[in-house]
C-alpha cells in the first residue's frame, strides 16, 4: 500500500510504526538542537525534526544523543503509542472524515476531475478518500511523492527518539492532543480547504514542497535556508494563508505556551517539534527568547 493511504500525515505518521534504535554517532552536517536555560536558570533541550528518513540516514547526529542522555522526560507533539492508536484513529474520523457528506458533495466538479486524475496517475482511486474532508486529503496527498527515495515515518527523528525513550523507561509526554489540531484545521472555511487541496497537487508546490527537498534542508541544518523554504512555500500557496496560519502560528503559539510549562520542572525535559515550527518571529525559538529564555545551538556548547 502506498504512503499516502495511511489516514494521517506529517503531524503524525512519525508515531504510527515501531522502528528499532540504532547507535548514534557524529554527521556531517549541524542538526536543529538546542539547549534552553529558562530565567530562572534551569536547563532543557529542543529538537527541530524531520518526521519522515530512510534507513540510510541513520545513525542520526551526536547531538541527538547528548541531548537525549541529559534529559529525563521525551515531549513530543503528540504522544501517539501503540496503546492510543485505536483512541486516534477513532479522533480521525471523528474529526477529518464525513458522517454522511462525501467529497463530491463540498468540491467542485472540476476540482473533484483533477484530485482523480491526480490520483490514478499515482495508481489510487478517489473512492478511497471520498469521505475525507478536503484538508485532510491535502494533507494526504501532498504526502505523495514522485522520487524513487524509501521515505518513512518509521525511520523519523520523532519515532527512533520515541523508540529510545521506551527501551530506556524515558517517561514520553507531548505538547499538543491530536484532536486539538484537527479543530484548528476544521476552522478552515470549505472555499479555503479546496484551494488548498488544489494547491496539494499542483506541479508548482508539489517541486517546492517535495519531501526530499525538505529532508535535505533538514539535513543541511540551515536556520536560514529553512525559513526561506517555509516562507516561499506559503507564497505559492495562492488562497490558503488560513491553513498555514492555523498549522503553524497558532499551533505554535499553544506549543509555546506548553513548553514553557514544562520549563518550569527541575526535571531536564527534551521537546521534539517539527523544525518548522522553530524557525521564523512565530517560531518556537523567537517565543521563547523574547520570554527571555537563552537558547544555544549543541554545536556551539563545549561538553
Amino acid at each position: 500500500m502506498f504512503f499516502f493511504l495511511k489516514p494521517s500525515f506529517f503531524l503524525y505518521t512519525s508515531l504510527l510504526s515501531i522502528h528499532q534504535p540504532q547507535f548514534f554517532t557524529n554527521f556531517n552536517s549541524s542538526p536543529f538542537v538546542y539547549q534552553v536555560v529558562t530565567p530562572n536558570n534551569k536547563t532543557h533541550y529542543i529538537i527541530g525534526s524531520i518526521h519522515v528518513l530512510e534507513k540510510t540516514d541513520h545513525p542520526l547526529p551526536v547531538e541527538f544523543s547528548l541531548a537525549m542522555k541529559k534529559s529525563k522526560v521525551l515531549v513530543l507533539e503528540s504522544n501517539i503509542s501503540r496503546s492510543k492508536r485505536y483512541s486516534f484513529t477513532k479522533i480521525v474520523k471523528e474529526h477529518c472524515m464525513f458522517n454522511k457528506k462525501s467529497l463530491a458533495d463540498v468540491i467542485s466538479a472540476a476540482t473533484y476531475s483533477k484530485v482523480d486524475k491526480f490520483l490514478k496517475h499515482h495508481h489510487g482511486n478517489i473512492n478511497t478518500f471520498k469521505r475525507y474532508k478536503p484538508w485532510f486529503l491535502a494533507m494526504v496527498l501532498s504526502g505523495i511523492s514522485n522520487s524513487k527515495k524509501k521515505f518513512s515515518s518509521s525511520y523519523g527523528v520523532d519515532m527512533f527518539l520515541a523508540n529510545v525513550a521506551t527501551k530506556e523507561k524515558v517517561p514520553i509526554k507531548e505538547l499538543e492532543d491530536p484532536s486539538t489540531v484537527f479543530s484548528l484545521l476544521n476552522q478552515m472555511t470549505a472555499e479555503e480547504q479546496e484551494k488548498f487541496l488544489l494547491s496539494s497537487i499542483s506541479k508548482t508546490w508539489r517541486k517546492a514542497g517535495s519531501t526530499m527537498h525538505l529532508v535535505n534542508l533538514w539535513k543541511g541544518g540551515s536556520e536560514f535556508s529553512m525559513h526561506s523554504y517555509l516562507t516561499r512555500i506559503r507564497s505559492i500557496s495562492k488562497g490558503t494563508s488560513s491553513f498555514y496560519r492555523l498549522l503553524f502560528d497558532k499551533r505554535n503559539v499553544n506549543m509555546a505556551k506548553r513548553a514553557k510549562e514544562y520549563f518550569t520542572s527541575d526535571t531536564i525535559h527534551l521537546i521534539v517539534v517539527g523544525a518548522g515550527h522553530l524557525m521564523g518571529n512565530n517560531g518556537l525559538l523567537s517565543v521563547l527568547r523574547n520570554s527571555g529564555y537563552t537558547i544555544t545551538r549543541l554545536r556551539e556548547i563545549k561538553w
